[in-house]
């Protein structure tokens, strides 16, 4: 009841507010000094070009020129500068996005995500393909709320859409270099070529990154954490005549970066548990891990226009081949033996996996003039994802049990191993002994090399293979009932269709699947499911003024069904799980004030969730199942004012309060409990100072920084610790100097070196922990000609 109180408050201060901002213009008009005004930014946030003030929807934008400057390199840094946007990365090279609450963490050949990643207009349809350049984009743009009418599949929480730059008639080059702490060494470059003068342009970049890593094994004396990541894209515009323009891009990448750093967490301690070495940059895994990946991506599109209608085509083919494996637990028996520790359970598990994916997908979207009164748009879309994957975990994998020396132990249960190796040493199996030998015959015989997921003395292997296809039609209306008055109104009809089967004979000693009767694996077997789903929106909004626009929206989204990862029987391998369902609640106003000096937006939402598809950490079990109900309550605020030509100040603030209505599992009732990765409270702020002419009469200086703060949250639905991300705040901040065609920036991010959780997960008797980078400074350098 008390947090239903505070939403009432807050809801009530927020309308309040809503209702009072033409008012505090007046007021405050006469008064206003002079000042630069705020810069318009157009969006494509409704498949169509509008400026952003007049978008209605809760939209968060990021300009290219922030991107680079904030040194945005990856969905985790869109996060960090986002409040209501946080991540589930599990591991690093698979985010998923949460947005209001709504996301998924299924990674899995049968199951989808809840909150999309668009790239120029391209989904994104497996979390490994979220891998994009921040070099040369021109915005990126977070659309909040469920956007199940214009794109596509699984937007049910809201989507991330990145825009790139594209070929133009002029020539144009930039070059980008940055050194930093860590190791840190990127390279950037750009360039523009009109091919033929207006017929063909072109535009290349490629980019370089790398890192020495941002925590160290000493097991190995290895880092990990690392990056060594090469990608390219170039985008050709052939204008065949004056209403038909043709583009053909391609992109790829190429990453083999170091493994992540997980810590053993004391899940016996009440409430936020600790680090036994008390160093979370410090792990004593028995391998390093690794992360790599291949991406190829080539996309045609068409557009003409015509005097009544234009005509868009976007077809695209998209390659994924990603491996990785990571040490779940972070430490090896051997130390953990040796040094008497008895906090927590060390797991001796390895986790890993790869996955080939083609994916496929066309759209059609024809639109009416936009010169007319009623606007409209009507379309198809398909889709089609080939998924080959494998998902391992192994017990003792870093010991690969060399001469059969640990055959014996590699079949005791993990709870086991405190207790058990002294009675092991006692009846002479000769631990702690036996072991380092077995241990160092492994590592001379290469079992451990990156390359490879090592051998281990029992593993747990599920191989999918999954096709899955998508289709849909949709259409929407604007038409202006008055000067002042637009009604929207949109639909979609979708239907998936997934095709999915799985194995897991590569199994042996699996201690989940013998729990099952099934110790070495089931057969393959193979199961169809479909779904389908109407998604509408209705919105009418008001352009009071120039500057003061309002809206009410009722929208709907909609995620299909899916297959277990990881089903422990087969008859639980060919059960589908339920889609999920979205209705938002939103009224906003966006305005500006003072000569357009001052920005000030603000809505509050309210959302139904029903069948949410959350993932489930039961003991060793991970598993996804439908929830009943969620309710999601919240409002956005973003305040930027100019209040003299040099500097600008700005806020972006989010209130969620994300609640089970409805959720029993099993003997556990979560019903009123917070959904998971939701922070009731988040913020972010920005201030920026330029000095013109300093040391130069064409120079200018900036002083910039941003501090971005999340409130606890939790990272189970059970809501019971220790698995609580705490609390954290990040402060950035850079000097950037500019002359003619150059610029020089002098950068700190994370400048206080916060120790903040990215992922916290309870599994067994154990709590494993990954954390964000620590403080890195380094110095950027650009030049265009």
């Amino acid at each position: 009841m008390e947090k239903y109180n505070k939403f009432n408050l807050s809801a009530l201060s927020i309308a309040i507010a809503l209702v009072v901002q033409p008012a505090l213009a007046e007021e405050v008009i006469e008064d206003k000094k002079s000042a630069t005004a705020i810069e318009k930014i157009v969006v494509t946030a409704q498949k169509r070009e509008q400026y952003s003030q007049s978008t209605p929807l809760t939209i968060d934008v990021l300009s290219g020129d922030q991107i680079e400057k904030s040194r945005i390199e990856s969905v985790q840094n869109i996060a960090n500068l986002t409040p209501g946007l946080s991540l589930d990365a599990f591991p690093s090279s698979q985010p998923r996005p949460f947005i209001r609450g709504v996301g998924s963490a299924d990674t899995g050949a049968g199951g989808d995500q809840s909150t999309a990643v668009y790239v120029d207009n391209i989904y994104m349809s497996r979390p490994a393909f979220l891998s994009f350049d921040y070099f040369d984009l021109q915005r990126i743009e977070i659309l909040k709320g469920p956007q199940g009418t214009l794109w596509g599949k699984n937007v049910v929480g809201g989507l991330i859409h990145v825009i790139t730059n594209k070929a133009d008639r002029y020539f144009d080059a930039k070059l980008q270099a940055t050194v930093g702490s860590d190791g840190i060494l990127n390279t950037n470059g750009m360039v523009n070529i009109p091919l033929i003068e207006d017929k063909l342009f072109s535009r290349f970049v490629i980019s370089a990154s790398q890192n020495d890593g941002f925590a160290e094994n000493i097991n190995t004396s290895n880092q990990l954490m690392s990056e060594d990541r090469l990608s390219g894209r170039a985008h050709f515009l052939l204008k065949a005549t004056d209403d038909l323009d043709l583009g053909l891009s391609f992109n790829v990448v190429n990453e083999d970066n170091g493994g992540s750093a997980r810590n053993l967490y004391d899940s016996d301690i009440t409430g936020l548990s600790t680090d036994p070495d008390n160093d979370n940059r410090i792990t004593s895994g028995e391998i390093d891990g690794f992360e790599k990946r291949d991406i190829f991506s080539v996309t045609a599109t068409a557009k003409w226009s015509t005097e009544l209608v234009d005509i868009n085509i976007t077809a695209n083919h998209k390659e994924l081949d990603y491996v990785f494996n990571e040490d779940f637990d972070g430490t090896n028996l051997l130390d953990f033996a040796m040094s008497g520790n008895s906090v927590g359970d060390p797991l001796q598990l390895q986790r890993g996996g790869d996955e080939e994916t083609e994916t496929n997908s066309l759209e059609i979207r024809i639109s009416g003039n936009s010169e007319n009164d009623l606007f409209w748009q009507v379309g198809g879309y398909y889709e089609k994802s080939d998924i080959n994957q494998n998902a391992v975990t192994g017990l003792f994998s870093g010991l690969c049990a060399v001469d059969g020396i640990l055959t014996s132990v590699g079949a005791i249960p993990s709870g086991a191993y405190a207790a058990g190796l002294p009675a092991l040493i006692a009846q002479g199996f000769g631990f702690p002994a036996a072991y380092a030998a077995a241990y160092g015959a492994g590592v001379a015989s290469g079992c451990d090399s990156s390359d490879t997921l090592a051998t281990p003395a029992a593993k747990q292997s599920f191989h999918q293979i999954a096709i899955n296809e998508s289709y849909a039609i949709f259409g929407e209306l604007s038409y202006p009932l008055s000067d002042i008055y637009t009604l929207t109104a949109g639909g979609r009809y979708s239907v998936d269709e997934k095709d999915f089967s799985v194995d897991s004979l590569d199994s042996f000693m699996g201690l989940q699947l013998a729990a099952k009767g099934t110790p070495n694996g089931y057969e393959q077997v193979n199961a169809i499911d479909d779904w389908d789903a109407f998604t509408w929106k209705l919105t009418l909004d008001a352009q009071f003024e120039p500057d003061l626009f309002g809206y009410a929206t009722v929208s709907t989204g909609y995620k299909a069904g899916g297959f277990q990862d990881g089903a422990l029987t087969a008859e639980e391998a060919v059960e589908s799980f339920d889609p999920e369902h979205i209705i938002n609640f939103e009224l906003g106003l966006k305005s500006e004030l003072l000569d357009g000096s001052m920005r000030l937006n603000s809505s509050i939402f309210f959302m139904i969730q029903e069948d949410l598809q959350v993932r489930q950490v039961e003991g060793t079990v991970v598993f996804t199942k439908n929830a009943g109900e969620a309710e999601i309550k919240g409002l956005e605020l973003e305040v930027m004012v100019l209040p003299i030509d040099e500097l600008s100040l700005g806020l972006k603030y989010t209130y969620l309060d994300a609640i089970f209505t409805d959720f029993i599992d099993g003997e556990n009732d979560y019903s009123g409990n917070r959904l998971s990765r939701t922070p009731e409270h988040s913020f972010v702020l920005n201030i920026a100072y330029d000095i013109e002419n300093p040391f130069n009469n064409n120079g200018l200086l900036s002083l910039e920084s941003d501090y971005a703060w999340n409130d606890d949250r939790f990272e189970d639905n059970s809501n019971e610790s220790p698995e609580i991300i705490k609390a954290y705040g990040l402060l950035d901040a850079r000097i950037l100097y500019e002359l003619d065609n150059w610029q020089l920036s002098i950068w700190a991010k994370n400048i206080t070196d916060e120790e903040f959780e990215t992922h916290y997960v309870k599994f067994g008797n154990s709590s494993h922990v990954t954390f964000g980078q620590p403080r890195t400074i380094g110095v950027t350098a650009n030049w265009r000609f």
